[in-house]
């Protein structure tokens, strides 16, 4: 039996860099109300930390963005016994918290982002 073949969209989707999601979602967020803070530079933040954060009343979104195939980091210890939090670290902690909202969006997630951000 052949491969299955990937639709029009999945092709697309596929094609969906970061940088592009991120703009998107940034331009949804501020369309329906959304405070939006993005670090420009994270050379010098503790890593790990998502992507955007998205604040409207009563909800707070972290959220790290990842193209289709994108991985999230793991945190990890230095040679100096210091734990360096990945980005999965932190959307582990902050889903344990019940007033703040965590996840990651990918460009298949568009549809259901637009829906949570109206």
């Amino acid at each position: 039996m052949p491969p299955k073949r990937e639709t029009a969209e999945e092709v697309v989707t596929e094609l969906i860099s970061e940088e592009q999601l991120q703009s998107t979602v940034v331009d949804m967020a501020h369309a329906f109300g959304w405070m939006v803070y993005h670090t420009h530079d994270s050379r010098r933040s503790p890593t790990g930390f998502p992507d955007l954060v998205l604040v409207r009343p009563p909800t707070v979104w972290f959220v790290e963005l990842k193209s289709e195939k994108g991985k999230l980091t793991e945190g990890h210890w230095t040679r100096k016994d210091t734990w360096l939090p990945g980005q999965k670290d932190w959307l582990d902690v902050l889903k344990g918290c019940v007033t703040v909202k965590s996840g990651v969006w990918r460009p298949s997630d568009r549809d259901a982002i637009e829906a949570l951000l109206r």
